[in-house]
């Protein structure tokens, strides 16, 4: 695998706007992945995340997921 899979952020903000222009909720985790602190996020090898860039990535999801409503509080109807 060449390069940072987190260094180029220009095809995600594409993507985004792309689907925002179209009103279609999206979620760049990008910035929140870069901000986590976490690493290593991903094998160099093959840039697929690694057990602590799953729990990242799910975590941002989940609080996406919540925030829009889409996602019920654990334990409630």
């Amino acid at each position: 695998m060449r390069g940072d899979v987190l260094g180029s952020a220009r095809s995600f903000e594409v993507l985004e706007g792309v689907l925002v222009e179209r009103k279609i909720p999206v979620l760049n985790l990008l910035p929140l992945l870069r901000a986590s602190g976490v690493r290593p996020l991903y094998f160099p090898f093959n840039g697929h995340y690694t057990a602590a860039g799953h729990r990242v990535v799910g975590e941002q999801i989940a609080r996406y997921l919540a925030s829009g409503g889409w996602l019920r509080a654990r334990g409630r109807p």
